[in-house]
C-alpha cells in the first residue's frame, strides 16, 4: 500500500474511496499498518474515529503538535516530526506554536491559553525568543473568541509594555485585519474564529 497517497487525517470512508475498496479490506490493511506503527488513531465510540497516517513509524512522543490536538477542536497534521527531549508543556508548545508562524497551527493554538499553569514560565519563554508582542495579541484574541484562564496582571503588563510602533505580523501570510491595542498582523477570519467555539 502507497502511505504516500493516503497520508493524513483520514476517516474510513474517506480511505475507503481513495483505495477503492471494501470496508473490511481497508480495516484489514489498517490494522496492519497499525502493528507497523504507520497509523495512530483517535476518536471512538461516540466520535467518527480519525485515522492519523504517517509515512515513518510513529513513535509515542509528548511534542508540540501532540499538545496542540490532545486540547484543540482544531486539529493540526504535523508538517514534520517534532520531537521534545525532557520537561515540555503547554507553555512550550504555545511558544512553539507561535515561532512556527503556521496559520492553522497558530489557531489551534489558541485554545491551550485555557490550559496554562505556569504563566511566569510562558512569559520567560516569551521574552527568550523575543516574542512577547505575539504573545499578548493572541492571548486577547484568544480571551475575545474562546473560553480562557486569565492572565496574571503584571505578566500582562510586562508583555503589553513590549508593544512597538511598527506593526508585527504573526503568521506567515498576509492580511489585512490589525489588532489596533497590538499593533499585530491577525491572520484569521471570523469565520476561523467561530469554528473553535464549535
Amino acid at each position: 500500500m502507497d502511505l504516500k497517497k493516503i497520508e493524513g487525517l483520514r476517516t474510513i470512508e474517506e480511505l475507503c474511496d481513495l483505495l477503492r475498496l471494501k470496508r473490511q479490506s481497508v480495516l484489514n490493511k489498517l490494522s496492519q499498518l497499525k502493528k507497523q506503527g504507520y497509523i495512530s488513531v483517535s476518536g471512538g465510540r461516540d466520535q467518527k474515529r480519525i485515522y492519523k497516517i504517517t509515512t515513518y513509524k510513529q513513535t509515542k512522543s509528548r511534542g508540540m503538535f501532540d499538545i496542540i490536538n490532545k486540547y484543540s477542536k482544531i486539529k493540526v497534521f504535523p508538517s514534520f516530526k517534532h520531537v521534545a527531549h525532557g520537561k515540555y508543556g503547554i507553555e512550550n508548545a504555545l511558544i512553539d506554536a507561535i515561532k512556527l508562524k503556521n496559520r492553522r497551527t497558530l489557531l489551534a493554538a489558541l485554545s491551550l491559553f485555557n490550559h496554562v499553569r505556569n504563566w511566569k514560565r510562558l512569559s520567560l519563554l516569551a521574552k527568550k525568543y523575543d516574542i512577547q508582542v505575539e504573545l499578548g495579541c493572541l492571548y486577547d484574541l484568544a480571551r475575545r473568541s474562546i473560553k480562557t484562564r486569565r492572565m496574571p496582571k503584571n505578566i500582562y503588563d510586562s508583555l503589553k509594555s513590549k508593544k512597538s510602533r511598527k506593526t508585527i505580523r504573526i503568521s506567515q501570510e498576509k492580511s489585512d485585519m490589525v489588532d489596533k491595542e497590538w499593533n499585530c498582523q491577525i491572520p484569521f477570519s471570523r469565520g476561523d474564529l467561530k469554528r473553535l467555539k464549535e
